[in-house]
């Protein structure tokens, strides 16, 4: 904990958590937009309590107080300085997938139909160029979901 942060109790503060997250996992997000976002708040907190107290800024510091490990740590300190990479959502980088891939896509950058039933379908063919852990179905069931 940082010099300056008061102590709560955990119960009061995982309870005040709760009360936060809940209307923004009624918004679709994903338990991965989540701690992205947590990790770039934990290691910019980090970075700013450092400043205000002239201490020297650094990876091993940063991971010391925020619980992640080095290297994700300089890719946060990296990522944060350039633009952010919006397809990193599993869905996003499907339909990325499907609107710019020749095999799935009709106009360009519009996604046209595609078959979905049995192993060898179209869907499952472009979930899988994407990773091959997604289920196609689930996917699938995500997207219309969403609308």
């Amino acid at each position: 904990m940082m010099a300056g942060t008061p102590k709560v109790d955990s119960g009061v503060r995982r309870e005040a958590l709760k009360l936060i997250l809940r209307p923004i996992l009624r918004s679709s997000y994903t338990v991965q937009d989540l701690l992205s976002a947590a990790k770039e708040i934990f290691v910019e907190v980090a970075e700013e309590a450092f400043r205000e107290q002239n201490e020297k800024v650094n990876a091993s510091r940063l991971s010391i107080v925020t619980g992640l490990r080095r290297p994700e740590v300089l890719r946060l300190q990296r990522t944060e300085k350039s633009p952010k990479d919006e397809t990193g959502n599993l869905l996003s980088r499907v339909m990325g997938q499907w609107r710019n891939d020749r095999n799935y896509s009709g106009a360009p950058g519009e996604p046209r139909d595609l078959t979905f039933r049995g192993e060898n379908s179209e869907f499952r063919k472009l979930c899988s160029k994407v990773s091959l852990t997604l289920n196609p179905g689930t996917v699938l069931f995500e997207f219309e979901r969403r609308g």
